[in-house]
């Protein structure tokens, strides 16, 4: 790779508005960009060297990490919704694509995981999914909205 493309990949690296982290094969951390620092609230001090489970949120069960690392390990890559936990113990709703990167003898060296943080895009949506059931003006659920056993629409009146 010439001087020009290392430049202008070390520049994508550092200035796009998604989190970049770089692991080595065993998943260790051993880069992330300033847009991942912001999201995460982690500096990369405080993350390099150490394996991103340290960010589980406990929203999602042991099985749903098994079968990233079954994607990963089967066809390499892995995309998905994730929840993780912020620097202040928020949690941070994400869209998440992981990347095997591959030697030339087809084993893997790297991951590259990127993150996109939707937080802003959850909260419409609960305040969309919220107002369709709710009235507006007084905040009380709409008649014929409630969904539980004794409901009108469940056919005990």
């Amino acid at each position: 790779m010439d001087e020009s493309r290392l430049r202008l990949a070390a520049s994508v690296f550092a200035n796009t508005h998604d989190g970049i982290v770089i692991t080595d094969a065993t998943g260790c951390i051993l880069d992330i960009n300033r847009a991942y620092a912001k999201i995460s609230g982690y500096s990369s001090e405080e993350v390099i060297g150490k394996m991103p489970d340290f960010l589980k949120s406990n929203v999602h069960p042991i099985e749903f990490y098994e079968e990233i690392w079954r994607s990963l390990k089967k066809s390499g890559v892995w995309r998905g919704e994730i929840s993780n936990r912020r620097k202040n113990g928020k949690l941070c709703p994400e869209l998440l694509s992981i990347s095997a990167v591959l030697d030339a003898f087809g084993e893997v060296t790297h991951y590259v995981a990127i993150y996109t943080d939707i937080t802003d895009l959850k909260e419409s949506q609960q305040k969309l999914e919220h107002l369709a059931y709710h009235d507006a003006l007084t905040g009380l659920p709409n008649q014929g909205t409630s969904r539980g056993p004794y409901s009108p629409s469940a056919g005990f009146s």
